[in-house]
């Protein structure tokens, strides 16, 4: 019977989420999924890392991807016509970006964010626009 409770402890150890471990991110995906944060540069490549590891979206990798959509929303607004085209695509996708319009986001970038998403926003994109800005006054 010893050895059975002990299997289980192990068991119980590995599954555990305080151990760092997301369930359905195994290690090695967690791992590709934070080294190529530092890769993303567009919309779609955010996309693609959404499809290959949303499942490890905790930690620093969801700290990576809130930082690298708070740049894109600051710094590259004039790509937010690709960011539409994106999220109409799957809801689960739409509903990532937002949720990452947080804190973790410095507060300058957050501020711009807030005023391109009500000054910039071109026509097609007002919807989206409108819940941009409402994420980013959290």
């Amino acid at each position: 019977m010893k050895p059975l409770f002990c299997v289980a402890v192990v068991i119980w150890l590995i599954a555990d989420p305080v151990s760092g471990q997301v369930p359905g991110c195994s290690v090695a995906q967690a791992a590709v999924a934070d080294e190529n944060i530092d890769k993303l540069r567009t919309w779609a490549d955010l996309f693609v890392a959404f499809q290959r590891f949303h499942a490890c979206d905790d930690g620093a990798i969801a700290e990576g991807w809130s930082d690298f959509i708070g740049r894109m929303l600051a710094k590259n607004w004039r790509a937010v016509g690709d960011l539409q085209r994106l999220v109409v695509k799957t809801q689960q996708f739409h509903r990532f970006v937002i949720r990452h319009i947080d804190e973790t986001i410095p507060a300058d970038h957050l501020r711009l964010i807030i005023v391109n998403a009500r000054e910039r926003c071109p026509r097609k994109v007002k919807a989206l626009c409108k819940e941009i800005g409402d994420a980013a006054r959290f």
